[in-house]
């Protein structure tokens, strides 16, 4: 063999998740089926002859199908806790992060146009809380949005809302409008 895999092992390992649970599936279906409906469906002989290769093809198809399953569960583990950690984040904001989250909350809307150096929003985005929208863009204006994750939880800074942070976020709206030239 010489470190080379047999050319059935690359095959199976190639075949999605969803191949090899089906097949698992297939094969539990065959071993435990009824007897009158096996007779009826005419795999009692089949399965009288194979039960041993058929209970073997089914534990390695479940057995490949985890496998091959396990960078998900990685993945979707580790977004999951990412995401966990930034909502945790809503708790330590600056006054400035907190001015343009609360001016999103506030007016019920998930994006805003900052300077693309903006440092609040720099900030934000370094913790996960705002996301650059495009790539390419007027760099006075450039388009933010909130992660939909994020934008479930901002509700919970409602309550930290006071009617000076009310005054600071109406002044904060009047210096990010676009100045029309007559």
């Amino acid at each position: 063999m010489n470190g080379v895999s047999p050319v059935w092992l690359k095959t199976i390992q190639e075949l999605s998740p969803r191949i090899l649970f089906g097949l698992c599936v297939l094969c539990l279906l065959i071993l435990l089926l009824p007897l009158p409906i096996a007779h009826w469906l005419g795999i009692d002989s089949i399965r009288s002859h194979y039960r041993g290769w058929i209970g073997i093809i089914a534990l390695a198809a479940f057995a490949f199908g985890l496998v091959q399953l396990q960078p998900w569960f990685w993945v979707m583990y580790h977004s999951r806790k990412r995401q966990k950690e930034i909502i945790e984040a809503l708790n330590s904001l600056s006054e400035g992060e907190f001015i343009i989250m609360a001016y999103c909350f506030t007016r019920d809307r998930p994006g805003i146009r900052l300077s693309l150096n903006h440092i609040a929003a720099l900030s934000l985005c370094r913790r996960g809380l705002l996301v650059p929208e495009s790539t390419v863009g007027n760099p006075d204006r450039w388009p933010y949005i909130i992660p939909p994750y994020v934008w479930k939880h901002l509700p919970k800074l409602g309550p930290k809302i006071t009617p000076d942070i009310k005054h600071r976020i109406d002044d904060f709206e009047k210096s990010i409008r676009p100045v029309r030239v007559l």
